[in-house]
C-alpha cells in the first residue's frame, strides 16, 4: 500500500512514517521541513520531500492509496503573524487536498484534536457540542466542518480527534505537557506547573495513535466505509487517560522518584520556552473529559492501549537513555512556537512562513 503523509517530518509524522515503513507500507513524507533539524536521538532514513501541502498536485498522488494529513501549525499564533494569516491557509490547502483525494478515490485521514471540545461540564463524545478555546482548536473545528461537506456515499474523510499526544519520537517536542513534565523531572529534579493545574485533559501515547491509524489503513474498502458510517469522526484515546494537570504532575512525580512539584515561577531556567501563553492568571480555560467509546467499539478486542503509567515510564526511560541534559531540554528547537519565531527572526522564514529567497532550499 502506498501512503503519503503530510507533515511527515514533525513530531508525530516522523515516527508514523518510520513505523509504517517498517510494516512494509511504501510511504512518502511531504513536509515544509521547518523542523527537519530538530532531531533528538538516532536519525531515521525516512523518505522525505520538501513540499508544502498547498503545493500538492494530482501528479504527486498518482498510485497513492491513502493520505494522512498531519500538516498544519500545531501551536497558537506567533508574535510576528496575525491569527488569520497563520491559520486561514490551512483551511484552503486541506480542502484542496481532500478534494483531490475524493476525485482520485484515495482515503483521506485528517489529524484533528480533542482540543475542539475546549471547555466542557460533562464528558464529551463525538456528538457533543464543541467549544474551542484557542485559535488552534477553532481552526480544527472549521476544517472538520469543511471536510464533512465533501462526503459522498462512496467517499468520506476520516477525522481523528487525537487526545494530547506524548511519548518518544526521533523529532521530539517538549511543549506538550507530559513530555515537558518528564523532561523537567530529569533536568530540574522537579515538575513545574504553568497553571493552577485544575484543567482536565485526555492523553495518548504516540505509539498508540500510530497503531490506530495503521488499523484504519488495513481495513478493506467495504469495512472502511462501514466503520466510518454517516459521521466519520473518532476520538482517539482511552477513558482511563482523562486526568487533571495536577493529577498528571503527581503521577509523573511518583514515577520519577517523588520529585517535588513547583510553580513555573519557582524555577530559574527556561521560563521563556516553558511558559504557556494561552494560560491567563494561572487558569487554563481548556478543560474537557472525553469519551472514547465509539473507537473502542470498532477496534478489535485484542487492541491494547498503553496505560498512562506505562507511557510515562517509557518516556522517562527514553529521555534518560539519550541522555537528556539541560541545554538540550531548553533548546528552542523542541518548542514549536519559539522555534518558528526564531526562524522568522533569523529571516529564514518570512511572515507567510515561506523560505526567504536567500534561504530557499
Amino acid at each position: 500500500m502506498k501512503i503519503v503523509v503530510t507533515g511527515g517530518s514533525g513530531y508525530l509524522g516522523t515516527k508514523l512514517v518510520n513505523v509504517l515503513s517498517s510494516l512494509n507500507y511504501e510511504v512518502t513524507s511531504f513536509d515544509s521541513e521547518y523542523f527537519s533539524n530538530c532531531w533528538l536521538g538516532p536519525k531515521t532514513s525516512n523518505k522525505e520531500q520538501l513540499l508544502f501541502a498547498q503545493s500538492i498536485v494530482p501528479s504527486n498522488l498518482e498510485g497513492i492509496d491513502g493520505v494522512i494529513h498531519l500538516a498544519g501549525i500545531s501551536n497558537d499564533p506567533l508574535k510576528q503573524i496575525a491569527e488569520s494569516e497563520l491559520y486561514d491557509p490551512s483551511l484552503d490547502y486541506t480542502l484542496k487536498l481532500a478534494k483531490l483525494c475524493r476525485d482520485m478515490e484515495i482515503r483521506f485521514f485528517y489529524a484533528s484534536s480533542c482540543s475542539v471540545y475546549g471547555k466542557q461540564n460533562q464528558t464529551a463524545d463525538e456528538n457533543s457540542p464543541i467549544s474551542p478555546q484557542t485559535p488552534y482548536s477553532a481552526n480544527k473545528e472549521k476544517i472538520e466542518k469543511i471536510l464533512l461537506t465533501l462526503s459522498t456515499e462512496d467517499w468520506k474523510p476520516l477525522i481523528l480527534r487525537f487526545a494530547t499526544v506524548y511519548g518518544p519520537s526521533p523529532r521530539m517536542r517538549f511543549d506538550t505537557v507530559v513530555n515537558m513534565f518528564c523532561g523537567l523531572s530529569i533536568v530540574e529534579s522537579c515538575i513545574a506547573l504553568n497553571s493552577n493545574g485544575e484543567a482536565l485533559r485526555p492523553f495518548l501515547f504516540i505509539d498508540d495513535g500510530i497503531a490506530v491509524i495503521e488499523w484504519f489503513l488495513r481495513l478493506s474498502n467495504y469495512s472502511f466505509r462501514h466503520v466510518l458510517g454517516n459521521r466519520p469522526i473518532f476520538n482517539v484515546g482511552t477513558d482511563e487517560s482523562n486526568i487533571s494537570i495536577n493529577g498528571l504532575a503527581e503521577l509523573v512525580s511518583a514515577l520519577s522518584g517523588n520529585v517535588p512539584i513547583k510553580s513555573l515561577t519557582d524555577i530559574e531556567n527556561g521560563r521563556d520556552v516553558l511558559q504557556d501563553r494561552k494560560i491567563r492568571e494561572g487558569v487554563d480555560s481548556r478543560s474537557y473529559r472525553v469519551s472514547f467509546d465509539k473507537l473502542k467499539n470498532v477496534l478489535p478486542n485484542d487492541f491494547v492501549f498503553c496505560s498512562l503509567d506505562e507511557g510515562i515510564t517509557r518516556t522517562i526511560n527514553y529521555l534518560k537513555f539519550l541522555p537528556l541534559d539541560s541545554d538540550t531540554f531548553y533548546s528552542s528547537r523542541y518548542y514549536r512556537l519559539q522555534y518558528l519565531e526564531k526562524l522568522i527572526d533569523l529571516c529564514i522564514l518570512d511572515s507567510s512562513l515561506r523560505y526567504t529567497q536567500e534561504n530557499d532550499n
